[in-house]
């Protein structure tokens, strides 16, 4: 955990320390961001290094990427499909503002399947990817990443 931090700590700095007034930071992920405070540690240190941050979450408690693009939840709390023009609450999130970074955070368990990889990660992240380049003008930094991950993207 420290690690991921640390690398995150990193890049704000290395991208933003001279470039803008504020920097929008979006986590998407699970029980795994919320109950370590990844969220607010990271804007208090960004804080604390004179950087203005606007740090918010989409983390709900076992929520793998591809159910935060495709599930809202009822009024009796439980997950269901989207259906129609319905919008997930990641997703509106998502696309209400110009997010300098969106940190993504997956489950460790389906990630060491392959079919898994395939056919529900992958195609997660490449839908989170597509949302976050149609609100900027920049590449996303998940681009770069994907581009060496998934060949012929």
């Amino acid at each position: 955990m420290r690690v991921i931090i640390l690398f995150i700590l990193f890049f704000l700095f290395r991208t933003f320390s001279y470039s803008q007034d504020t920097i929008r930071v979006l986590f998407i992920g699970n029980s795994i961001t919320y109950y370590h405070n990844m969220p607010q540690t990271i804007q208090k240190m960004m804080e604390e290094h004179g950087l203005k941050a606007e740090v918010e979450q989409s983390t709900y408690s076992g929520m793998s990427l591809s159910s935060h693009l495709s599930r809202v939840q009822t009024a009796e709390g439980q997950w269901r499909r989207t259906v129609d023009t319905e919008i997930s609450p990641t997703v509106r999130t998502l696309l209400s503002k110009d997010w300098d970074i969106v940190v993504l955070q997956e489950g460790v368990k389906g990630l060491l399947m392959q079919e898994y990889q395939q056919y529900n990660y992958e195609p997660a992240i490449i839908g989170l990817d597509s949302l976050i380049e149609q609100k900027k003008e920049r590449p996303s930094f998940i681009s770069h990443i994907l581009t060496k991950i998934i060949p012929n993207r």
